[in-house]
């Protein structure tokens, strides 16, 4: 604090600056007889005095407030051209040191008070040991980390390798491993060993480049070859079996038959040779004959086959093989032939029907017309009468030389009558006749009646109209056989209907 202002410091001038004690009461800042100002009550309490004699205080005259020591001087607070207060809080030293930087000499000792709560977090990590470990969680939401093996969980850590650091090298296993594609794995092992002891191997299948991808190696479709540019000579067997031998076409294909030394195959000791097509083989008799069948090719002639039964032992067996045979011959006698039943018979055919011979043995014959081709008189037998004879014109015309019988058409009528039930709406008069023979329809109402056939009748055309009175007849000539619909404006119109 500065005082300002010019004079004596003296009782009477001190105007209240003292403050105020607890009890609100003014405290008066107090200057002793020698003009020294005394700071608190009594006269020991801190002086305040000036640098002059007379103990006045002056502007520019710094004010000694330190008090006295043990030997009644004068202890001076110093400033500094600031005005502040040089203060030097650790002994010996003039200054404290601040900001960043190493612990020196002139840097504070700072401890925490006893009920300071910092206090029992420190000691918290003053006890941390192997028993009680830090509390943190590397996991963002969970509550520490998993320990030993196990299986993976949310308290598992991810550890990866970083990208530029190599696998560290040894001989050592990483646990049990399998070969897999991601989705199949490799678990069978073979023993590649003969003998008495084992070396397990992994079984490999083969593959063949192919167009699109590789293909399975040694199978029907895709076998393995042998390489004939070779200079070893590649020893080949049928196991039992047989081999197939693809010589250039129209070249013929020579075959030696050798035991790897030497030519085999002399007339003391033949090596047998077996013609087979790859499923059956060609069948040689005791007598040594080689059974041969000749079958015939498409388009290609075999030649004259010539049968020796001079003997007659046994009948030979001709067959067609499910067509036909042509015997070319200008007269051939078969009048020596002796009926069996299902043997000795001739069967007429047109390739794919036969005639057919009746228990009577009577041969049934239909005779077709042919166009531009007169097929002559044909005689119906029909004495007996025992059913009628139906004639069709094929679409055409009959003629008939003679007098011709129209014989009547007779029978009972059918009564349809009947009125409209629903006027306005189509109603079925007679339902759909194959023999029909006869129709007739009147009109008995006073009002328009509309007929129509196979069809809903309407109240237009295309229905037939039959006013008041009119009727209409159908007979001889032509007799619709299809369903009959009426129709008429008003329930309860009535009208005639005669079928037969």
């Amino acid at each position: 604090m500065s005082l300002m202002r010019k004079g004596q410091l003296t009782n009477e001038t001190i105007q209240e600056t003292g403050g105020r004690d607890s009890d609100n009461h003014v405290q008066p800042l107090k200057v002793a007889t020698d003009g020294t100002l005394l700071l608190g009550a009594g006269t020991s309490a801190t002086e305040v005095q000036g640098t002059a004699a007379d103990g006045t205080v002056t502007v520019g005259n710094p004010v000694q407030t330190g008090g006295k020591d043990g030997s009644g001087n004068a202890q001076t607070y110093l400033t500094d051209a600031l005005g502040r207060a040089e203060v030097n809080l650790i002994s010996g030293q003039s200054a404290i040191t601040g900001g960043a930087g190493a612990v020196g000499a002139s840097t504070p000792r700072v401890t925490l008070a006893s009920d300071d709560p910092a206090v029992v977090a420190l000691q918290i990590i003053d006890d941390w040991d192997e028993a009680d470990r830090a509390k943190v969680n590397p996991i963002a939401g969970q509550v520490g980390v998993q320990g030993a093996s196990g299986v993976v969980t949310a308290l598992t850590q991810r550890v990866v390798l970083a990208t530029d650091i190599a696998l560290p090298a040894g001989t050592n296993y990483i646990g049990r491993t399998r070969l897999t594609d991601g989705t199949n794995d490799v678990t069978t092992l073979f023993d590649a060993d003969s003998g008495a002891g084992s070396q397990f191997v992994l079984g490999v299948g083969l593959r063949k480049i192919a167009s699109g991808g590789s293909v399975e190696a040694g199978t029907a479709t895709d076998p393995l070859r042998t390489d004939p540019t070779g200079t070893t000579a590649q020893p080949v067997t049928d196991n039992a079996g047989s081999l197939t031998v693809d010589a250039p076409v129209g070249t013929p294909a020579f075959v030696r038959l050798s035991d790897g030394a030497a030519a085999a195959g002399t007339q003391t000791n033949p090596v047998f040779a077996r013609l087979s097509d790859g499923t059956d083989a060609a069948l040689v008799t005791a007598a040594g004959e080689l059974n041969v069948t000749a079958t015939a090719q498409p388009g290609v002639d075999i030649g004259d086959v010539t049968v020796n039964n001079a003997a007659g032992a046994s009948a030979v067996n001709v067959q067609d093989g499910g067509n036909s045979i042509t015997v070319d011959s200008v007269d051939l006698d078969i009048r020596n032939l002796t009926h069996v039943a299902s043997q000795d018979s001739v069967r007429i055919g047109d390739g794919a029907d036969l005639a057919l011979v009746t228990a009577a043995g009577e041969l049934n014959v239909i005779a077709t017309a042919q166009p531009g081709v007169d097929i002559g008189d044909v005689t119906v037998n029909n004495a007996t009468g025992a059913s009628a004879v139906n004639i069709q014109d094929g679409g055409n015309s009959i003629t008939i030389d003679g007098t011709v019988t129209a014989d009547s058409n007779r029978g009972a009528l059918t009564n349809r009558s009947g009125s409209i039930t629903i006027g306005g709406t189509s109603q079925v008069l007679a339902a759909a006749l194959a023999t029909r023979k006869y129709l007739l329809i009147q009109n008995i109402s006073s009002e328009n009646l509309w007929v129509d056939f196979n069809v809903a009748a309407v109240q237009d055309q295309p229905s037939i109209r039959l006013i008041a009175g009119d009727t209409l007849v159908f007979e001889s000539s032509y007799i619709p056989t299809e369903s009959v619909n009426v129709i008429a404006a008003t329930t309860g119109s009535k009208f005639v209907a005669k079928e037969a």
